[in-house]
């Protein structure tokens, strides 16, 4: 950053100077003569150079280097951009590097990072190229992307331990893992993954995303009139320290209604195993307390209800 005469990699690259074979991602701001890779090209030579256009902000490639996205950077063929393949690798999908470079190689090249949304619960999907003494994962929830950075996450793993890594191996390592945790309809969620290596190092990748769907009912773009089937909002919500749940099914079955905190831990069941009539409205006050009685502190916490004929989840506010 900075006001004039601003790069990537170069600032001013000035009469007859020359820049090959380099690149840079970093974000690149500036009043006037601003490049992702070289600000100011005056009368010099930049070949077989590029940048991130996604990661710089930057998009002027008049001599000062070649823009390409993320994906391109990261899959393109190195001897393709013309640089020697004895100089350079690339391992797994990120972005080249020296071969003889002095610093550690990371202990996973993650080639792949995904989540999709099956059977009402995300299922995230990872592949390494390569571990190097990888002890294992966590895994990591929040509501926006700065959640992790803030704590404002929580560990989808920590009841159950350590996933565990390939510790070291040079083949491709496929992982898979499905968040039981509570989770709201309509709702924005971020996972990041973090690698443990044995000396207990760890490094972070993601995030990633993943919008759950809502119910039709619940839909507000429907043009049909929502049906009251399913779970209500609660009400008052925020709420101190009563609150109403209230809930209606189109069919009789049987359910369970249960209230989680933030971290996912069960505070609460307000009933389970119990019949269900169908087309009745059933109303259930919840007094602010857990299964020993003790007052629960303020905050946002879950109310589910998992039934035979389908599960439901809300979001409700304790202010004190």
């Amino acid at each position: 950053s900075g006001s004039d005469d601003v790069g990537g990699l170069v600032g001013n690259n000035y009469f007859s100077s020359t820049v090959s074979n380099s690149y840079s991602t970093g974000t690149v701001s500036g009043n006037s003569k601003v490049g992702g890779l070289v600000g100011n090209n005056v009368s010099s030579t930049v070949s077989n150079s590029f940048y991130d256009s996604v990661t710089s902000g930057q998009s002027d490639n008049t001599g000062k280097g070649v823009p390409k996205t993320t994906e391109e950077m990261k899959t393109e063929s190195i001897s393709d951009w013309g640089w020697s393949t004895d100089i350079w690798e690339r391992i797994g999908y990120n972005y080249p590097r020296l071969i003889d470079n002095p610093d550690p190689t990371l202990p996973v090249t993650l080639s792949s990072f995904t989540i999709q949304y099956l059977n009402e619960s995300p299922v995230l999907c990872w592949t390494t190229q390569s571990e190097t003494s990888n002890s294992g994962w966590n895994i990591y929830r929040g509501e926006n992307e700065e959640a992790l950075s803030n704590e404002e996450t929580f560990q989808l793993n920590l009841s159950l331990g350590l996933i565990p890594g390939a510790g070291t191996t040079s083949e491709p390592t496929e992982y898979s893992f499905e968040d039981l945790f509570p989770i709201c309809q309509g709702t924005t969620y971020f996972y990041w993954l973090e690698s443990v290596d044995y000396s207990g190092e760890t490094d972070i990748y993601g995030p990633i995303s993943l919008t759950i769907p809502e119910n039709e009912w619940q839909n507000p773009n429907s043009p049909e009139i929502p049906k009251p089937y399913g779970l209500h909002q609660n009400y008052p919500n925020p709420f101190n320290p009563n609150t109403e749940i209230s809930f209606m099914m189109k069919e009789s079955c049987i359910g369970e209604l249960s209230i989680y905190n933030i971290k996912g831990e069960k505070v609460k069941t307000i009933f389970t195993n119990t019949s269900i009539p169908g087309n009745d409205l059933i109303i259930y006050n919840w007094n602010g307390k857990d299964e020993s009685g003790k007052e629960v502190s303020s905050g946002v916490y879950y109310y589910k209800l998992m039934t035979t004929k389908g599960n439901y989840i809300r979001k409700m506010i304790l202010i004190k």
